[in-house]
């Protein structure tokens, strides 16, 4: 409720790495006051360089929260001033630029995928399911990176889960 990080205990962790190909999977668990929530993680990362980072999880207690999910940071140095295509939930893509300098907004709303190059000829597509995702200058904060989440900051807070509740996100990365 607070905007606390409530540290979670890994259980079940699972690692397969084959030589083109890897999978990562755990259970994690968070508690903390009200707090009662559990997930599960699945991260696949395949030969024709895509990797997925998925999440479900639910509640085991009512409480408030402000958000909970994956983050996605995008550095700074290679992003600044950069031009990228940003894909909305409703489909639409636009070409966009990361802002140059400290952008007190957020230079992105409504995201669903980013595609922009991380070095000369290779381009990353950054693609999130599961919620309403926007992106945020960390320069605010005097860290070196653009932060995209899920729950936009113009929507009330905090928000109410109930106990039972399912979150389910993903991210992919493809270059």
């Amino acid at each position: 409720e607070g905007w606390a990080t409530i540290p979670y205990e890994i259980r079940n962790l699972e690692i397969r790495a084959e030589i083109a190909s890897f999978h990562v999977g755990f259970l994690a668990h968070h508690e903390r006051g009200p707090v009662r929530f559990d997930w599960r993680a699945e991260i696949e990362g395949t030969a024709d360089g895509r990797i997925v980072f998925a999440v479900r999880g639910s509640a085991g207690a009512s409480f408030l929260r402000h958000r909970i999910g994956l983050c996605v940071l995008h550095p700074a140095e290679a992003c600044a001033g950069r031009r990228c295509i940003v894909e909305t939930v409703d489909g639409d893509r636009a070409e966009s630029v990361f802002p140059a300098l400290v952008s007190p907004h957020q230079p992105f709303r409504s995201v669903r995928a980013i595609l922009h190059e991380v070095s000369p000829g290779v381009e990353v597509e950054v693609r999130m399911e599961g919620d309403a995702f926007e992106t945020e200058d960390q320069g605010n904060w005097s860290d070196a990176s653009f932060k995209t989440y899920g729950t936009p900051l113009h929507l009330p807070h905090p928000v109410p889960l109930k106990s039972g509740s399912r979150v389910e996100q993903s991210v992919s990365l493809s270059l």
